[in-house]
């Protein structure tokens, strides 16, 4: 098996990125391979301790931290290893990331780690159950068993909030769904784990962060300033849109008749004011418009724009919102 190398960042990568790559990721049984690069997506530190763990059969004879992101290690490979994948953990006291490393020239009894996929849970708030659906392949179609953890990051890797019930797969690619109950406010992780031979273990973790938000039930907020007209003589409105719980996820636009309306690109999230404009098309029509606004925790507010009488505005004017 190959394993694609994927490129780290700060950020968190794709979901379907691991959480640790190993480059070269194919050792030969009975030899030592000396400076294999270890990539993590979440940053090493040497203090406090950072350990590297592979699967039985191998040894690692030293760890050197380069960058925060970056390690080298040296490993011996036995000569009566299983030519299988092995699990290989990178682990410090606030993460826990896996891989696969494969082995050649070992026994007849080859294995390949199964493949891990899924997507962290988004837009919780207290409390709230929720569900992860882990896709698991396996390339040599053996039944692997299927886990997923919750853990909470800040008090260290083996501090496990919950834990769902293994799930075996008598058949590959299997999709599974765990379900979680709420939990507080707060940063966690998810681990969808995969091991297809328990005993030596192969298999493959994956990890991915995710939030649960305080409750929200304040809803944003959405005030028409006052009208003006455009250089051209049109009846134009701008509209304040905020929320500074969890702010502004998503504006929907339910009605709207003898409008043309400008509505600016924003980061799901923001807490600054967003502003959007709407202008009356044909003077001679009443001009109606009637907006959905949803924050961060999916509060909603009904903001009628054009249903009020318009003064006489007289010639053009400069707008009051920025």
């Amino acid at each position: 098996m190959s394993m694609e190398s994927v490129e780290i960042s700060d950020d968190h990568p794709a979901p379907s990125a691991d959480a640790v790559t190993l480059t070269p990721d194919v050792v030969v049984a009975n030899s030592s391979v000396s400076g294999v690069l270890v990539q993590t997506e979440q940053p090493l530190f040497a203090d406090p301790t950072v350990e590297l763990t592979v699967g039985p059969g191998m040894l690692v004879d030293n760890l050197t931290i380069l960058d925060p992101h970056t390690a080298l290690a040296d490993i011996s490979v036995n000569s009566h290893i299983e030519n299988q994948g092995h699990g290989v953990f990178v682990q410090t006291d606030s993460f826990i990331g896996g891989t696969c490393m494969d082995v050649s020239g070992g026994s007849e009894d080859a294995n390949e780690c199964p493949a891990v996929d899924y997507a962290a849970p988004v837009g919780l708030t207290a409390g709230q159950p929720f569900d992860v659906t882990i896709q698991v392949d396996d390339g040599d179609f053996d039944y692997p068993l299927i886990e997923m953890v919750v853990e909470n990051p800040n008090v260290g890797f083996d501090e496990i909030i919950f834990q769902d019930t293994s799930q075996a797969s008598y058949e590959t690619p299997a999709t599974v769904t765990f379900s979680f109950a709420g939990m507080p406010p707060g940063d966690y992780v998810v681990l969808g784990i995969a091991a297809d031979k328990v005993n030596p273990f192969s298999g493959n973790l994956v990890e991915k962060p995710f939030t649960v938000m305080d409750m929200d039930e304040t809803p944003a907020e959405c005030t028409p300033l006052e009208p003006n007209r455009n250089p051209s003589g049109q009846l134009s409105v701008k509209v304040r849109l905020e929320d500074r719980g969890y702010g502004l996820a998503e504006i929907r636009v339910l009605q709207k008749e003898n409008v043309e309306l400008d509505i600016p690109t924003f980061t799901k999230g923001i807490l600054a004011p967003v502003y959007l404009t709407a202008t009356r098309i044909d003077p001679a029509q009443k001009p109606s418009l009637e907006l959905e606004i949803v924050d961060g925790a999916n509060n909603v507010t009904r903001c009628d724009v054009f249903d009020f009488a318009v003064p006489d505005l007289g010639g053009p004017r400069s707008p009051t919102a920025p």
